[in-house]
């Protein structure tokens, strides 16, 4: 019946009291006084048909009433009883409102099934004129699976990646600013303390620094979203028995001192599946799986 039971308990205490016991849900039919009756609604629709009031909004056709000295209801009930007769249509040649694209939603569960590249900017020493540092990272893994340095930016290289059989799609349509792995690939490589604080003198120069980074990123350092091991380890299967070592060093530690611990030894345990636009938790299974098979 579509009632909850805390509606049903709120009846049966009006009824029991002095309450009307009305259905007062939002939506529910109900009596109100001061509706418009029939005539009136038909009198709405009679005005707005009129020669001179056919192109006009319901903004500027009751101050025109106004000002002849009639009111036949306020602009609110001019726009629902053109709503409930199917009369209102938009106007001129502007565009109509789109419905926004689907999201496209990617995701993996393994090394080499999703990746993330983008392009930024490397400045030089001559003014206006920039280098260009192409990364493509495993957005599983974060391991950096190719790089180069160009000095300009050439749709010849980027259709690479599809001549090697690589799909390309973009985490929102044409948005190319929208993707966190690389945004957050390029802050680390530029906010590195060896990172040069003056332009670079070349492009010789610019492959050293993204080379030695690269080595840097991918074998040494801990990304803090695999649960601070090196990309090289999690891309390579190593992460998940490092992550159980360090758990089994937390319990016997938290065994040898209890009072130490507020809450239970930390979590180590390697994140299973990545996503690119994850969709919301109240997605079920079967919206997960359509959201697949239109990727």
């Amino acid at each position: 019946m579509a009632i909850s039971l805390r509606t049903l308990q709120r009846w049966r205490r009006q009824f029991a009291g002095d309450g009307d016991g009305g259905d007062r849900r939002k939506g529910s039919v109900r009596h109100v006084a001061h509706r418009l009756s029939h005539k009136e609604r038909q009198q709405i629709l009679a005005v707005c048909n009129k020669p001179q009031y056919a192109s006009l909004p319901p903004a500027q056709i009751v101050p025109a009433l106004a000002d002849q000295g009639e009111f036949l209801a306020s602009e609110s009930s001019f726009y629902r009883v053109l709503h409930a007769h199917q009369q209102v249509q938009r106007r001129g040649r502007a565009r109509p409102p789109q419905q926004p694209r689907p999201v496209p939603r990617r995701r993996a569960d393994g090394p080499s099934q999703l990746w993330s590249w983008d392009i930024t900017y490397l400045p030089t020493s001559v003014r206006g004129v920039w280098l260009y540092l192409y990364l493509v990272v495993d957005v599983w893994s974060r391991k950096i699976v190719a790089w180069d340095v160009q000095d300009r930016e050439d749709a010849t290289l980027e259709v690479r990646l599809e001549e090697l059989g690589v799909l390309r799609s973009f985490s929102r349509p044409r948005v190319s600013n929208d993707n966190p792995y690389s945004e957050a690939l390029f802050r680390t490589a530029k906010y590195r303390p060896d990172y040069p604080s003056r332009p670079f003198a070349g492009k010789e120069e610019a492959c050293q620094y993204a080379a030695a980074f690269v080595e840097w990123y991918v074998h040494e350092h801990r990304h803090s979203a695999i649960r601070f091991v090196t990309p090289q380890q999690r891309h390579s299967g190593q992460a998940a028995a490092i992550c159980h070592q360090r758990t089994l060093v937390n319990e016997q530690a938290h065994q040898r001192h209890p009072r130490r611990w507020s809450r239970s030894v930390r979590c180590w345990q390697q994140p299973a599946v990545v996503w690119i636009n994850e969709p919301p938790d109240d997605t079920t299974a079967e919206e997960e799986l359509l959201f697949l098979q239109a990727a």
